[in-house]
């Protein structure tokens, strides 16, 4: 005989098509077949024009992004539900589901800084400016923690869409892999980059692998 177990917890990471991220999502089974959940997730996002250069005019220097201006980060908090396609039987196999979920989502955008080249100094580091910084007075990337206090808020919206594969050995266990396919969309376009059009949404491809438990 199957034991139901009504809630479960997972947590993990996943990989996008323009950067990383961080997961974790509690369920409560509404039937057996049906669940709802919430979710948090921490994700980074770079833009698709993002290449890194250095200065070879000085040995040593650190590779940097030419043109970046800001670093943009976003956290996801929002509510779900998941359907199971193909149940996993009463010992090992795999369960497929289906899954959709949306909430609000809050970006976060930190000044780029760079060491900046200094006749006579050593490179000081400054926040990126295209009217004054170019590929011949740039050293390289500065710290990230340079930058901190100036970061800047952009609240949005996320929607997602995905199908799930669990393949936790133990009835308590659970291992799945998760792709699918999520949309942020902001109030205003993020600043990420100098010389190119940016943008206040996102479309991504994601592949996510969690480990969690029931009870």
């Amino acid at each position: 005989q199957t034991m139901m177990y009504r809630y479960e917890a997972a947590g993990g990471f996943f990989l996008h098509s323009a950067g990383w991220g961080l997961s974790y999502r509690k369920g409560k089974h509404v039937t057996g077949y049906k669940k709802r959940f919430f979710e948090i997730e921490f994700a980074t996002m770079r833009n698709a024009k993002e290449i890194k250069v250095t200065n070879r005019n000085y040995e040593n220097s650190k590779p940097f992004v030419f043109g970046k201006l800001n670093y943009f980060m976003l956290l996801r908090g929002g509510m779900g539900m998941q359907r199971i396609l193909f149940s996993r039987g009463r010992h090992n196999g795999v369960e497929i589901r289906y899954l959709y979920a949306g909430g609000i989502d809050m970006g976060f955008t930190k000044p780029v800084y760079l060491e900046i080249i200094k006749p006579d100094m050593l490179p000081q580091a400054e926040a990126y400016d295209p009217n004054k910084h170019d590929v011949y007075n740039i050293f390289g990337r500065a710290a990230f923690t340079y930058g901190l206090d100036k970061m800047k808020l952009y609240p949005g919206a996320y929607g997602k869409f995905a199908l799930s594969f669990e393949y936790g050995s133990g009835s308590t266990d659970i291992k799945t892999i998760e792709t699918g396919i999520f949309a942020d969309v902001y109030m205003r376009d993020i600043p990420i980059m100098a010389y190119i059009e940016n943008k206040n949404y996102f479309i991504n491809l994601y592949v996510a692998l969690t480990w969690g438990g029931k009870w």
